[in-house]
């Protein structure tokens, strides 16, 4: 009797409870209660996002990926697939691709030479919304960085701290594309990559 309204929107289409997470004074987030937003959807969106972007995303970046995946990983004395437990997401897109293209096979042949399988990447387009979550964003070459900040510049995210995105090798330095090379070459590249990668661990 004191209750004036009561709206009936029928059956929850979730049909699962809320989600609950704890967040400590030093940002730390647990899980309390898995419900209808999933962990790893959780744990993705509040993770530090490492982006690396080329041309079409099946060479460069990612083999940038698989790599830092490996090197931040061992720095952290974990497995990459429990980086995201650590607050880490390391992904990778390309400037002029499409959606679903996988990784050249001569990119997956070199990276699992070093025990690293990327057979499972499909290529994804960069986007404004990417780009806005992305905490650190490493480009292959100068016209990727162009991208990017004409990007940012017409696209802006009133509220959010934009990443401020570099090429891999600072300066005017690029890594080159080895679409269509031999293994030598993406062997080149690889190693070209990982060169450079120690500098973007660890993060603040």
């Amino acid at each position: 009797d004191a209750v004036e309204l009561i709206v009936d929107a029928g059956p929850c289409r979730l049909a699962h409870s809320s989600t609950v997470v704890r967040i400590d004074d030093q940002g730390s987030l647990e899980i309390l209660r898995e419900g209808a937003l999933a962990r790893q959807r959780i744990l993705a969106r509040a993770a530090t996002l490492v982006l690396f972007l080329c041309s079409g995303n099946t060479c460069r970046s990612p083999m940038a990926e698989g790599l830092a995946r490996s090197l931040y990983a061992t720095k952290l004395g974990v497995e990459p697939d429990e980086l995201l437990d650590r607050g880490i997401l390391v992904a990778s897109a390309g400037c002029s691709t499409m959606h679903g293209m996988p990784a050249s096979p001569q990119a997956v042949d070199v990276m699992a030479e070093l025990g690293i399988d990327i057979s499972d990447h499909l290529s994804r387009p960069v986007e404004p919304a990417l780009l806005a979550r992305a905490s650190r964003i490493y480009c292959m070459g100068q016209s990727h960085l162009a991208l990017v900040h004409a990007i940012q510049d017409q696209n802006p995210h009133p509220g959010e701290l934009d990443a401020l995105p570099a090429t891999l090798l600072g300066g005017e330095e690029e890594i080159s594309d080895p679409f269509g090379g031999s293994l030598d070459v993406y062997r080149e590249t690889r190693d070209h990559i990982q060169q450079f990668l120690e500098p973007t661990f660890p993060f603040a």
